[in-house]
């Protein structure tokens, strides 16, 4: 998952990867700056830094220890291991989990949202874009 895919991915209360996942927050290459404050909230700063600065590319194996993903399982083991977790929601509400999770996430869609319009509004993020794909293929 790369860019935006490892944003979203990011957002997720649970991230189940396979081993050969990999992920990549490679925006602020071509000016656009999106889901930063989530990546440090979820790995921490000096390792948020680490994978923004130097465009890394992390393994399903780095993910795992460094929070991006939560479980890391075989394809084959995807649907077992998302029944297992919604099982262990038996017993709350919907609005119960939705409190949890409110509660124990620090809100940063304002702050976020108002980086990534800016980081978008300089003209030329086509050509930004075109740019950073012709060095990466």
């Amino acid at each position: 998952a790369f860019g935006a895919g490892a944003d979203l991915s990011a957002a997720c209360t649970y991230r189940i990867a396979s081993p050969q996942a990999r992920f990549r927050f490679p925006g602020f290459r071509f000016g656009v700056a999106l889901g930063t404050r989530r990546l440090a909230n979820l790995v921490g700063t000096d390792a948020a830094r680490s994978v923004l600065l130097e465009n890394r590319t992390v393994t399903a194996e780095e993910a795992l220890r460094l929070g991006l993903v939560t479980h890391l399982v075989e394809p084959s083991e995807f649907e077992a291991t998302a029944a297992a977790l919604l099982e262990a929601h038996r017993g709350l509400s919907a609005e119960s989990t939705g409190r949890i999770l409110t509660f124990t996430t620090a809100d940063t869609r304002d702050a976020d949202m108002a980086d990534l319009v800016r980081s978008l509004a300089p003209p030329g993020l086509h050509e930004r874009i075109a740019r950073y794909r012709a060095g990466h293929r």
